[in-house]
């Protein structure tokens, strides 16, 4: 399997906009797709940076309705007819509640409704490919689970914990093994990759490709405690996973933090990174 990184927070190449938010295209067994679309169009001109053509794209998969992951969306679909792979309830309104009580909307539901007939709604998993699947995670832990306490869900004007039912991962099955490939991992990345055994338990999930939602405000700081890394540490341990390729909302305080904790092997990636497990 080979992943392009077409636009992540990061970039070490002068040609590619680094970009708060993730987008991914993915290679596996002659099927590609693209994982969230970035923020802006900034994503859809790396993507013709990188030499990637609009017909490369045979399907989409977002991983959640927050802006920086959807935010680019509607320039893929003006230039493909593939269809787009998002949870059910992807259509509520979801906020950050600001340290001063002001509101700083996330989704854009908008897109969703505009768009509507070109998206197929996730309720449990759906089989994009031969081996390619994506999945919501059931029943998640809430001891794993994002600690980032501003993430809300508006409804009827009321505020309520975002419960993450808005997210989805993709799990690739390869032989006997399993590639879980999650933007956010809002559920937790232990959840997610104890839902993938449970559900592909003929595999073994080794690799792990995406973002754990463990930076606060900024790249270089934490929305949970170090304790908690260590427990999460753990926890990946007895899981089994064996590679961690991370980015994004990982935040490079947690990964520099988390990496000496894992038996497994922890690499960052950015913007124009290429990864093929």
């Amino acid at each position: 399997m080979k992943i392009t990184t077409i636009i992540e927070n990061l970039s070490t190449y002068k040609n590619l906009l680094p970009k708060h938010g993730l987008s991914l295209m993915v290679e596996s067994g002659g099927k590609s797709f693209l994982l969230d679309a970035g923020s802006d169009d900034s994503t859809y001109a790396n993507f013709q940076e990188l030499d990637f053509l609009p017909s490369d794209i045979q399907k989409i998969v977002i991983s959640h309705n927050h802006y920086d992951h959807i935010g680019g969306l509607e320039k893929f679909l003006k230039v493909t007819d593939s269809p787009v792979y998002i949870s059910d309830a992807s259509k509520l309104r979801l906020v950050a509640k600001e340290s001063d009580n002001t509101l700083r909307k996330l989704s854009q539901e908008e897109v969703i409704e505009k768009y509507n007939d070109r998206f197929v709604f996730v309720h449990d998993m759906e089989k994009i490919f031969d081996n390619v699947y994506v999945c919501k995670v059931f029943k998640p832990d809430p001891k794993f689970m994002c600690k980032d306490k501003r993430l809300q869900k508006q409804i009827c004007g009321q505020l309520y914990p975002d419960d993450f039912t808005h997210e989805v991962y993709v799990a690739v099955i390869e032989g006997d093994v399993c590639k879980i490939i999650s933007s956010c991992s809002h559920n937790g990345i232990a959840n997610i990759i104890a839902d993938a055994k449970r559900r592909f338990a003929q595999t073994k999930v080794i690799t792990f490709v995406g973002g754990m939602h463990l930076k606060g405000k900024s790249l270089d700081s934490l929305n949970c405690s170090e304790s908690f890394l260590v427990q999460l540490a753990k926890q990946l341990d007895e899981l089994g996973v064996e590679n961690i390729y991370t980015c994004h909302c990982t935040g490079t305080k947690a990964y520099s933090l988390l990496k000496p904790l894992c038996k497994a092997n922890v690499t960052y990636f950015s913007t124009g990174d290429v990864i093929e497990i």
